[in-house]
Parts: structure tokens; sequence; C-alpha cells
């Protein structure tokens, strides 16, 4: 993988990252006022659980099958491969479609 995909796939991973932390914190957020003196769920609530459950697959998925429980540490490095797979994947696909190099080219 060339430099530049190598920089694009780190910024889109970290964009993802910065994304997701933002959208649990409005919705943890949310959820807690609402919590704390009730009432009903706002419209773009449930829109942006939708969008962090895309966003936080494929290692949630695994988190939730897996019959082990694992540390806070391992949690958060879980979330980390999770944005690093998903900027590399993005770059990937990008790159199967415009046929850039990433290694060596596959006929």
């Amino acid at each position: 993988m060339s430099r530049k995909l190598l920089v694009i796939a780190s910024g889109i991973a970290f964009a993802h990252l910065v994304v997701s932390f933002i959208l649990f914190g409005v919705l943890f957020s949310a959820g807690s006022d609402r919590f704390d003196r009730g009432g009903e769920p706002a419209s773009w609530e449930q829109p942006t659980e939708v969008l962090l459950g895309i966003l936080s697959f494929p290692i949630v998925l695994v988190v939730r099958i897996s019959p082990m429980r694992f540390p806070a540490l391992i949690q958060n490095l879980l979330v980390l491969v999770n944005s690093a797979l998903w900027g590399f994947g993005i770059v990937w696909i990008w790159c199967r479609f415009k046929a850039c190099s990433i290694g060596s080219q596959s006929p």
C-alpha cells in the first residue's frame, strides 16, 4: 500500500472514530437527560442509534456473540481496530473499483 493510501485510510479511520465518539456522546447525553426527567425519545434519536450501530459493525457483533467478557482496555482497543477496519476497508473497496495500486495487481 502506498504512503498516500495509508494516509487516506488513516484519515478515514480517525474520522470514523471521531464521528462514533460524537454520536455515542450525544446519544448517551440524550438518554441520560430523558432518564432523569422522563419523557419520550426525540425523533432524531432512533436514526442516530441506527447510524451508530452501522459504524460499530463488525466489532460490536463480535463482542456481543463472544462467550467471554472483555476488560475495558481490550474494548477500547477493539474500538480502534473497528475504525481501522473501516478506514482500510473503504480504501480497499475504492481501489478495487478505481484500479489504484495497493500492492500487487491481480488480473
